[in-house]
């Protein structure tokens, strides 16, 4: 059975914590939490240039996620 993965855009992230959207921001990282915890991985990505997105990083416990929550909290 393939685990399950949740894909987050770092430009949401960084949107959502400058324009104080708590709400998005607890939505998001409570999905997040969720999945980490019944064993997926979240990807954050990055949009490039010319509609091209890569994979930023892989959030695969609950450390690593703490510390983006940390840094995108409002």
């Amino acid at each position: 059975m393939q685990k399950e993965h949740f894909a987050i855009s770092r430009s949401s992230l960084e949107e959502a914590h400058n324009t104080g959207d708590r709400e998005w921001l607890a939505t998001t990282f409570s999905r997040a939490r969720q999945v980490i915890e019944d064993g997926g991985r979240v990807h954050v990505t990055q949009e490039l240039s010319g509609n091209s997105v890569e994979l930023a990083a892989i959030i695969v416990d609950l450390e690593e996620l703490g510390r983006y929550i940390k840094k995108y909290a409002v």
